[in-house]
């Protein structure tokens, strides 16, 4: 099975790619060019969610409590 840094990559790659060619066929603009980059990654993310090691759960918390902590 396939670890958070292989799904990172992957995600980020096919998710650039194609929205670099949805943008250069005039589609989308830069802002949502952006977007799809983004939205894609996470996507490709979330096959670790099931995981007991999750690293974007542990991500996820870690920016929900050190959120609380500097407020």
């Amino acid at each position: 099975m396939a670890n958070f840094n292989t799904h990172l990559n992957v995600a980020f790659m096919v998710s650039g790619t194609m929205s670099l060619t949805v943008y250069k066929a005039g589609l989308i603009d830069d802002s949502g060019f952006l977007m799809c980059v983004a939205l894609g990654t996470i996507g490709g993310l979330l096959p670790d969610l099931d995981s007991d090691n999750s690293t974007p759960i542990k991500l996820g918390y870690f920016c929900l409590w050190s959120g609380d902590a500097l407020a």
